[in-house]
């Protein structure tokens, strides 16, 4: 890959220049359509504004027309929030871009894009991904649940001793309880709000970012069952009777670990597959003990791919999606 060096286009100039560049934009641009704009002057003044201007400019305004990868990074832990991305041409030019509070894109150069997004996301510690599974929503829904009553028993625990402790152990769950959970965030009076409503719950942490994934839907007792026999063969939970369940013993660990999650992250990935878009979309809840991810494919919305690891899951993840600009779901593959 090459890069334009030290081209910095601020984003008033980056608007202007958009405007009168020659060629059509593909669909991955970030430059204003000429289709879209009666007040642009097509043809011979277009040509020669692009020879007016110095080669660096050039050879990034030139990979923005028509980009066939992108990269793009938001944390919301960040005290003024930007959002990074990663473009790549054809011809393997890359050139980044830096969108501020007010949506305001300027140019720079992709490594000091790419040195903002790693530093953005570093987190010391062990990058193992502990577990990694494709479920359905119900399953997810399932899931969740059971990893947030997880989560409250170390939390009962936690303010009982006085200090956290990720070895308690597997919390035996009422599954009727489990049941009725959902089901009253299914009801069609709480689906739209369930977001809003589970957000000041930190009990409810894994639920809530399931909620900004998919809406939940009522689910019967034998929907439960069935999600727990495919939640038992992967290896995740117990389910020994017909009334209880629990989760296994290291992924119990991990809901000990995943206790004040304080840093939301989106990462996605987007390509143009003969001018159509391919993206992935990676969503983290971090602690700072553990990582939480979901990725999102558009193009299989009844799958939720989940990855809970350390916390070093996420830093590595960020540099997978930067360095190799390869579809998320190729990084760090679910098990089928």
């Amino acid at each position: 890959m090459s890069e334009p060096d030290d081209v910095i286009i601020d984003p008033d100039r980056l608007d202007a220049l958009g405007r009168m560049w020659p060629g059509d934009c593909g669909i991955l641009s970030p430059l204003v359509s000429k289709d879209a704009d009666e007040d642009i002057v097509p043809g011979q003044l277009t040509d020669t504004v692009r020879q007016a201007v110095d080669d660096r400019v050039r050879h990034a305004m030139d990979a923005l027309v028509h980009p066939v990868a992108s990269v793009e990074l938001t944390d919301t832990g960040q005290d003024d929030l930007h959002t990074w991305i990663l473009y790549s041409s054809e011809s393997g030019v890359e050139i980044g871009a830096i969108v501020d509070a007010a949506d305001r894109m300027s140019v720079w150069p992709a490594s000091s894009v790419r040195a903002r997004m790693l530093a953005s996301s570093a987190k010391t510690g062990d990058e193992q991904v502990e577990f990694s599974v494709a479920l359905s929503q119900v399953e997810a829904w399932v899931m969740g649940a059971l990893l947030d009553l997880q989560r409250q028993s170390a939390l009962v625990a936690a303010v009982a001793q006085q200090t956290l402790d990720i070895d308690i152990p597997a919390t035996v769950i009422d599954l009727q309880s489990l049941t009725n959970a959902l089901d009253t965030l299914a009801r069609p009076e709480n689906q739209e709000s369930a977001v809003v409503v589970l957000a000041n719950e930190p009990a409810w942490a894994v639920l809530w970012l399931l909620c900004g994934v998919s809406v939940p839907e009522p689910l019967s007792r034998s929907a439960v069952d069935r999600a727990l026999g495919k939640l038992a063969g992967l290896g995740l939970v117990v389910n020994d009777d017909d009334d209880t369940a629990s989760l296994t013993p290291n992924i119990a660990s991990f809901a000990n670990r995943f206790l004040f999650p304080e840093r939301l992250a989106f990462l996605t990935t987007r390509y143009d597959r003969d001018d159509t878009i391919d993206e992935d979309e990676l969503v983290c809840y971090r602690t700072e003990a553990a990582a939480l991810c979901l990725i999102i494919d558009p193009d299989a919305p009844e799958t939720v791919h989940i990855l809970g690891g350390q916390p070093g899951l996420w830093p590595a993840l960020v540099s997978d999606a930067a360095s190799q600009l390869r579809p998320l779901r190729e990084l760090r593959s679910p098990a089928p």
